[in-house]
């Protein structure tokens, strides 16, 4: 199935294989494990599916999920290897362990990945159906109406005075503005017109996929002018403006502590 110069050179490893006391079909079956795996396939989906058609944020929390939870379970095994009672087992350890909503929203992340796979070249051969299927769910996230009471709204106010950039201006404009975090925290500077008072969002930015625009308050503008500015596009940056804020854990579990009352 080669050109003459590819079977020569792929005859001139084997032998050096041979001498070597290895047997060629056994490094040949090495490597077609290791594309069949679901590690090779995972690296595939967030680069064909997920990176291609989700935002910039859904893409990391993918990737993060499938490398946290996933891959170091799962990963080695073959993805045509993998049966409905290996991904049980899964989801119901990240359920003890991490919780309902996160195993609902790892399963869902599995079922698209493996979905995907059946379509794919170098699996639809091998994978038959999707180990994934209705009823896995060990329950669904509830909507969230929790809003703070004006007290708690004074004291987070005074509580992130003391934090500084970026934190501390980007946890003040989430409260001003009640945009979600991952649009306040790819916030670009050519998204905001500050003489007309206005944060122009694209489609690409939003949960719903629809541009829009936020008036921004007197309050707000003030806290942006303030703001330094850098050599890259981002508002809230720890890379010069180059990459977007992350670490919102360790800033939240900062913040925990004096948003409790005394």
């Amino acid at each position: 199935d080669v050109g003459l110069v590819d079977a020569r050179t792929l005859a001139v490893d084997a032998r050096k294989a041979v001498k070597q006391g290895t047997d060629p079909r056994l490094i040949q079956k090495d490597k077609d494990a290791a594309v069949r795996s679901l590690s090779a396939a995972a690296a595939l989906f967030l680069d064909r599916y997920v990176k291609v058609i989700n935002r910039s944020s859904t893409a990391r929390e993918t990737e993060r999920k499938l490398n946290r939870y996933v891959i170091p379970v799962l990963g080695n095994r073959a993805i045509d290897s993998i049966g409905r009672r290996d991904i049980a087992a899964l989801v119901q350890k990240i359920s003890d362990k991490n919780g309902r909503v996160m195993a609902d929203r790892v399963l869902a992340t599995l079922s698209k990945l493996f979905n995907w796979a059946m379509t794919q070249p170098e699996y639809i051969d091998v994978l038959q159906a999707s180990p994934v299927i209705r009823g896995m769910s060990p329950g669904h996230a509830k909507k969230r109406d929790r809003v703070l009471t004006e007290d708690e709204v004074a004291r987070f106010w005074q509580s992130i005075e003391p934090f500084g950039y970026p934190f501390g201006p980007f946890f003040r404009l989430l409260l001003l503005t009640g945009q979600r975090r991952s649009e306040l925290a790819e916030a670009r500077w050519d998204q905001f017109d500050l003489e007309t008072g206005i944060w122009r969002l694209p489609a690409a930015s939003t949960k719903a996929d629809r541009a829009h625009e936020i008036p921004l308050s007197a309050l707000a503008l003030r806290d942006l002018e303030k703001l330094p500015r850098f050599a890259g596009p981002f508002v809230f940056t720890t890379m010069n403006g180059e990459r977007p804020i992350s670490g919102f854990s360790k800033a939240k579990a900062r913040l925990d502590p004096v948003m409790r009352p005394d």
